[in-house]
């Protein structure tokens, strides 16, 4: 096995000798998976990214907004009169709501950065079999 840089890239070659081609084709794709894999996995340190958080995060700010609704719905249906009521119920949803906008920008935001940067390594061209050992 010989991993080697290209000039003036940024770009590796792993090169496998066996006397059996089949072998040495699913070695240097393997040894490359295994790579790639292994770059990612440093990269979220094996823990949940940022993405992934924010993503459960956004869900919990959704069913409070939801609740917040539903809440102010009930309010107005069965005590229309209760003005400060309705009034707060009314303000919690805007609070709500402004609480899952400024996540969901977030997530947004973080969705792109880890795309962005998670793709740091990444198969160009996989081993073909060779025609001689």
């Amino acid at each position: 096995i010989k991993v080697s840089t290209i000039s003036s890239t940024e770009l590796f070659q792993i090169q496998v000798e066996s006397p059996d081609p089949g072998i040495a084709q699913k070695a240097a794709n393997e040894l490359a998976d295994i790579l790639t894999t292994q770059s990612q996995e440093l990269y979220t340190g094996g823990e949940k990214s940022a993405t992934e958080i924010l993503s459960e995060q956004l869900a919990m700010a959704e069913t409070d907004l939801n609740q917040a609704r539903a809440d102010y719905e009930t309010l107005v249906a069965n005590s229309p009169n209760d003005a400060d009521g309705i009034a707060q119920a009314n303000t919690i949803i805007d609070l709500k709501q402004k609480t899952y906008e400024t996540l969901l920008d977030e997530y947004e935001a973080s969705r792109v950065q880890e795309a962005i940067r998670a793709n740091t390594i990444t198969i160009i061209e996989p081993a073909i079999l060779p025609l001689k050992p």
